[in-house]
């Protein structure tokens, strides 16, 4: 098929023309819609296939008008006609660079296992912070179990959380995994109802595995969990899916960060021998990453990428708590993550979020958190529920919330650059009067 007609090929030279047009490069146009440029230069050379979902991006992005879109529902339309071949969605996982994370990989088995002996489908929904490593643990545990779903492996990214550009809308994303299931696009229903009842039917009789990943809502994924059974549905998400767990008898698995030796362990193998002899500096670069794998790995590669800087130079910089060391190249990767969280709160929340900032320590106490608002304790209870649904804050213990220190920094930020000075003052002055009343109790 490819190059006749409509073909990939096709596809690839109007997406080039189009990008050409607007003056953008290959890594500027995979910033705007969240595909690697890598993946981008095959799609337009004809090597990689566009599903709907990237021609849907990429024809936003470029203001195309539908044209890709129309050349891709073309293309995949004709290609239907021939058979079909096994969906296998899957991005690459991180391979030999994957560490830890071993009880969370066994959960999933055991849920799988559980389904499997229930005669159920398996719908498990993955939460955590930003850069805890929620969607390498569900490719690593999907590319594990793969070979169990012999009908096919769906995958889409929801961009639930991302900085710019739209969330996936839940109709497209199931108009690509009908195609890719053999379903011709001239049969596809116009309501998201009828398509998500086709794909519910489409799934019927079939060992399918689908990974949703960064999912920004229960809403947003509920149209496309399957009830066949043998399926399995795994979802990522920066927010707890109580909804999920409650309505649709989805299963939670909550990650954060992880443990310090496994976080040692990450930065010992991308770093390599260089780390060695420095083995009190990564125990204090795994802490000052928060024991993060997203922070952890920008901080490797920053120490690998410069033979002159070792690990005790970056602990040595990020003891500034300045997240800006984190930056690769262009890319502020950690800030990036954290912020996209922040954003997406809303004002009330991420204003008691920002006041975190001129907390002194970790451990934030309701009342201290009250007083830096200037609120009732039901009222911060409330916003701090919010913050602590999305990550933002850990739950310490009753009335107790813990601030890890990559949260601690970004906050910090935050409120310098968010929250007015007189503002700021105040909540100091109210801090300071309510940890006079409210001293901390002797050991």
């Amino acid at each position: 098929m490819r190059g006749a007609g409509t073909g990939e090929l096709d596809f690839g030279s109007t997406l080039r023309r189009l990008r050409d047009e607007r003056g953008l490069t290959l890594r500027k146009l995979a910033n705007m819609t969240h595909y690697s440029a890598g993946w981008l230069s095959k799609v337009e050379t004809g090597a990689g296939e566009p599903t709907l979902e990237l021609a849907q991006a990429c024809d936003e992005a470029l203001e195309a008008g539908g044209e890709l879109v129309a050349l891709a529902r073309a293309r995949l339309s004709g290609s239907t006609q021939e058979g079909v071949p096994r969906p296998a969605q899957l991005p690459a996982g991180a391979g030999a660079m994957f560490v830890g994370r071993a009880r969370e990989l066994e959960l999933l088995d055991e849920h799988l296992e559980l389904a499997k002996s229930a005669g159920t489908v398996m719908t498990v929904a993955i939460d955590g912070p930003a850069g805890a490593g929620k969607t390498a643990l569900a490719i690593r545990w999907a590319h594990r179990v793969a070979h169990e779903f012999p009908d096919g492996v769906l995958f889409a990214d929801l961009r639930g959380f991302v900085a710019r550009g739209k969330r996936a809308e839940p109709g497209g994303v199931i108009d690509g995994f009908l195609t890719a299931l053999g379903v011709p696009v001239d049969g596809i229903p116009s309501s998201i109802e009828q398509r998500a009842a086709m794909m519910r039917s489409a799934a019927a009789g079939k060992r399918l595995l689908v990974v949703l990943d960064n999912a920004a809502s229960g809403l947003q994924v509920r149209p496309m969990l399957l009830g066949a059974q043998g399926c399995a549905v795994v979802i990522t998400s920066r927010r707890r899916m109580t909804g999920l767990v409650l309505r649709d008898g989805a299963a939670r698995l909550t990650i954060g960060p992880m443990e310090p030796a496994e976080s040692q362990a990450v930065l010992t193998t991308a770093i390599g021998s260089q780390a060695e002899d420095e083995t009190e500096a990564i125990r204090a670069l795994a802490e000052q990453c928060s024991h993060l794998p997203l922070a952890l790995r920008v901080a490797a590669e920053k120490v690998a990428a410069r033979a002159s800087y070792r690990v005790a130079d970056l602990v040595g910089d990020l003891a500034t708590k300045n997240l800006d060391v984190l930056t690769m190249d262009e890319n502020d990767f950690v800030h990036e993550a954290i912020s996209s969280s922040y954003r997406q709160v809303d004002p009330p929340a991420a204003r008691m979020f920002r006041l975190l900032g001129l907390h002194p320590g970790p451990d934030i106490a309701l009342g201290a958190a009250a007083a830096l608002a200037g609120q009732p304790f039901a009222t911060v209870q409330r916003l701090m529920e919010r913050l602590e649904g999305v990550h933002l804050v850990e739950a310490k213990a009753r009335n107790t919330w813990h601030l890890h220190e990559l949260l601690r920094a970004f906050a910090a930020r935050c409120v310098l650059e968010d929250e007015p000075p007189e503002s700021r003052d105040a909540a100091i002055q109210r801090l300071t009067t309510w940890f006079l009343s409210n001293p901390p109790a002797s050991e």
